[in-house]
This record gives structure tokens, sequence and C-alpha cells, in this order.
């Protein structure tokens, strides 16, 4: 991208630079100059001290008319989809720990696009937006940019668009799942995913067949399917599975969602879990534990997205600019439960 100082401000000291020196969060310092928070003498007075010893000085904005902290639209996909919902509310924690308004919107799978979406909530005075897409079509992300509005990709990053992201490891994720499914004994291991284009699955299968690879394993393109997240794609491919030339004994699942649809076809198939399939999936929902079998799941660290878009939006929203783009990616781990079992 060009680089021009029409385009480009220089970089101003930041919140982050003064969280660091005064060893706070930044949520803590935005809260503090915003006034809705109270904090002990001595983390005030550190607070003080590092602004002064960065130089930070707070950007000149135009405060609402009504005196309202600024609205942060957080867009998921679906809320039905016990990842996306939870991932919005962890979100809206995060952001009402900072002193920000929020409000949770559905694009209903259909993809951001211009239209009415759009217009409601540039009508309304938004601030910022936490954009959860799974979606090819997201050009209403571009119309929030041309606003001036900072657009903060999580979980997956926009094609085709420069935005700030806080993304997970998926790639790692799939690798620690065949890994352990590897070590059970098991020799077949199929993986089943939502959207192939999605950069998160791109990221899974290259980690998923990595995996393979390493353990001796041929990863077989016939026991890799992908399609929608929903029960619905999930259901359908364990009968696909059980049909195969080769029946897999395991399988990696790239959404909880999808693998609550395996559970739903195996229990009217007949299928035993994890007898005749170990299943292993990924994002750890809320349900997963509470299961028959209870889903061993790589774990996504949600709180931690959630935190970390929030501070890189208040780093916006602060005016700071920087020649890049935020591109975080964090660690998962493997949450072990009972869901898969040493092949027989």
């Amino acid at each position: 991208m060009p680089n021009s100082s029409s385009a480009r401000k220089r970089r101003r000291p930041s919140i982050h630079a003064v969280a660091e020196s005064a060893g706070v969060a930044p949520s803590t310092v935005s809260r503090f100059l915003n006034g809705k928070l109270e904090i002990a003498p001595d983390t005030e007075e550190r607070i003080r001290k590092a602004i002064a010893d960065v130089g930070y000085t707070r950007p000149h904005r135009a405060e609402p008319s009504t005196g309202k902290m600024p609205l942060v639209a957080i867009v998921v996909p679906r809320v039905e989809i016990a990842y996306f919902a939870d991932l919005a509310d962890r979100v809206a924690d995060a952001a009402e720990r900072a002193g920000l308004e929020t409000v949770i919107c559905t694009t209903r799978s259909r993809g951001f696009k211009r239209g009415s979406l759009i217009e409601q909530l540039l009508a309304l005075p938004v601030a910022g937006v936490i954009f959860a897409g799974t979606n090819r079509h997201n050009e209403g992300v571009r119309q929030f940019q041309e606003a001036g509005i900072p657009v903060i990709a999580i979980a997956e990053p926009v094609k085709g668009l420069e935005l700030d992201s806080v993304r997970v490891d998926y790639g790692s994720g799939a690798h620690q799942a065949v890994a352990y499914l590897a070590s059970l004994g098991h020799r077949s291991i199929a993986m089943v995913a939502g959207p192939q284009w999605l950069e998160s699955n791109i990221a899974a299968r290259a980690g998923f067949e990595d995996a393979m690879r390493q353990s001796g394993l041929e990863p077989r393109r016939q026991n890799q399917l992908f399609g929608e997240i929903s029960r619905d794609f999930g259901y359908s491919a364990l009968s696909q599975l059980l049909l195969a030339e080769e029946r897999p004994t395991a399988v990696y699942v790239t959404a909880d969602e999808i693998a609550l649809g395996m559970y739903s076809a195996a229990r009217d198939l007949g299928v035993a879990l994890p007898e005749e399939l170990s299943i292993v999936g990924s994002d750890d929902i809320s349900t997963a534990q509470f299961l028959t079998p209870a889903l061993t799941s790589i774990r996504l660290p949600r709180d931690k997205m959630a935190d970390r878009a929030i501070d890189i939006l208040l780093s916006r929203l602060a005016g700071e600019e920087s020649d890049e783009v935020a591109d975080l990616v964090l660690p998962v781990t493997l949450q072990v439960r009972s869901s898969a079992t040493a092949s027989m």
C-alpha cells in the first residue's frame, strides 16, 4: 500500500505505550481517561507519570451531543451458533470494561453487503465495528472504512481488505487434534470442516495434512468434507463418512456446531461414540462438556480475542495510526474429554 504523508500521519504516542509504561491494561487507561473508572491512588499516579513520560496527548474529537459513550457494533453471522453468540458476549463484556456501549447484529450468514443493515448501522453513532465474518461478500466493511469508522476483524480476516485482525492458530489446532488421535492408535482419520475457502479452514487443512504425514498417515482427500457451519451439514457428513471405502475410526471437526450434528446422526444411525468413531471438535463451546460423551475440543481463547480486539479499537479511536495493520494470532489448546478413545 502506498505510504504518503497525506495518507498517514506520523505515529503519535499511544495508549498502549502508556499502558505498558504504567503496567496496566490499555482498557484501564482508556476508562480512566474517560472518567469511567475509579482506581487506586498509586495506579493513578503511575498512569499520569506514564502519560508524561511517553508524551501522550488525547486526540481532539467532537463528543456526541447526547453525551453517551462511543457505540461499537459487533457483527456476527448467526447468534444461534453457540460459538458466535459466546464470542459476541465476550466482546461486549470487553467493550463494557473499556467504557464502550455495544450493539450486536447478525448478517444471517448472507454476507455483509451494502444495503439496509449497513445503512441502519451508519445512521447510529457507531464509532467502531468488531466484525466476525464467514461470508465471501463483505462489501459493507469497505463502506464503514469509507466513512472513517475503524473495523477490527475477529476470528476470520476479510479477503481483499486491509483490516486490523485478531485470530487464532487454526493450523496448530488441527495439528494438535490429529496428533492426539494418532497417539490413540487411529490410522484412518477424517476431517469435516466449514467452507473450504475460509482462511481458518485453509489453515486447518494444512495443519491436518501436515500432522497426518508426520504421524506416518496419508491424508485422503475423499475423507475431507467441506460445507456450511451447521448441524445439518454435520448430520449429512457423518452419513457420507460411513459410506467411505475406508471407513474412518476418528474425525477432526473444525467447528463444534458441526460436531453437534454428527452426534445427532450417530444416535440416529446407531454409531457408538467413541467406540466406533472418535471425535475431536474445535471452538470448545460451553455445551461441549455436557454432551454424551463429553466432546474433546480445541479451546479458542475467546476472552483474549475479545480483549485484544477492543484494545486495537481503542488505539484507532484514540487516533493512533501506523503503516501496518495489526494481525494478532493467538495460540489454542486441546481440551481432552471422553469423545475420543483408543482405536480398537
